[in-house]
């Protein structure tokens, strides 16, 4: 039975059992038969997946093999780093919460490299620094475990140049008349979370109570048809709130730091 969402977020909760005892280790590949959650076809493109969850790489590889995509898994982000073919094409599903080297960290080592691998990001915490930072590193999308398997697959088709991928004007003209569609305060949450703030910290900018910003927060995502901050932050890029993802940085807090960075040790 097809669950309508993978739960991956530990071995325990993967929907599907390992088929062999070692699972996926760093570098395997594994040909599997499940029923297709999409309609599968050759060659659709090359993944890397990089998660220290066995359960994880089981399940995700499993469909995406399903799908007709040509995964690598990895269990660790120095295992990747150290035998992927980094200047080849293809996308790498990436984990933010990797022992040793995060994913973070390996999306600015792909970045520094000059990598042609657009990266999605996939998390278990719906955690707001984390989904900006990633997404002005340039991460294609940003997706919150537990996933819908068809979200999954259109996320990778779409940072592959696959053919659910809409040409970057249509995207922005379609973005835009989304956060058109907002009302003001909507639009100014919403600009809030693409800067990196927390609900809090917009409420304080707006003078507003916490829980009218979530209240906001809930209307605006609604009127814009998505589930995830990803989704909604997605539509902002797209739109061009943030125009240079790469080199976009909030505006600096007391002290020099600004809303981005990571906190001081």
């Amino acid at each position: 039975m097809q669950p309508d969402r993978l739960r991956v977020r530990s071995r325990r909760d993967s929907p599907l059992r390992a088929p062999s005892p070692g699972g996926a280790s760093a570098g395997s590949r594994r040909t599997s038969a499940w029923p297709s959650l999409a309609e599968p076809r050759q060659h659709r493109g090359r993944v890397f997946l990089v998660d220290d969850d066995p359960g994880v790489r089981d399940a995700t590889t499993l469909l995406l093999d399903t799908a007709g995509f040509d995964v690598t898994a990895y269990d660790s982000g120095e295992a990747f780093l150290g035998s992927a073919s980094l200047h080849s094409t293809g996308c790498v599903l990436l984990d933010v919460r990797l022992p040793g080297i995060g994913g973070l960290e390996v999306q600015g080592v792909l970045a520094q490299l000059g990598s042609r691998l657009a990266v999605v990001v996939l998390t278990g915490y719906a955690d707001v620094p984390i989904s900006v930072a990633a997404m002005r590193a340039g991460a294609a999308d940003f997706i919150e475990k537990p996933y819908q398997p068809d979200r999954l697959i259109a996320a990778i088709d779409q940072a592959l140049g696959g053919p659910e991928r809409a040409g970057p004007p249509r995207l922005r003209v379609q973005a835009g008349r989304l956060i058109d569609a907002l009302s003001p305060r909507q639009r100014q949450v919403l600009a809030g979370l693409v800067a990196g703030h927390s609900n809090k910290a917009i409420a304080r900018d707006l003078d507003l109570s916490p829980r009218t910003v979530e209240m906001h927060r809930a209307d605006m995502m609604e009127r814009l048809g998505v589930e995830s901050l990803s989704e909604a932050l997605r539509i902002a890029y797209d739109a061009g709130l943030v125009a240079d993802r790469r080199a976009a940085r909030s505006p600096a807090r007391p002290g020099g730091r600004r809303a981005d960075d990571p906190p001081a040790p």
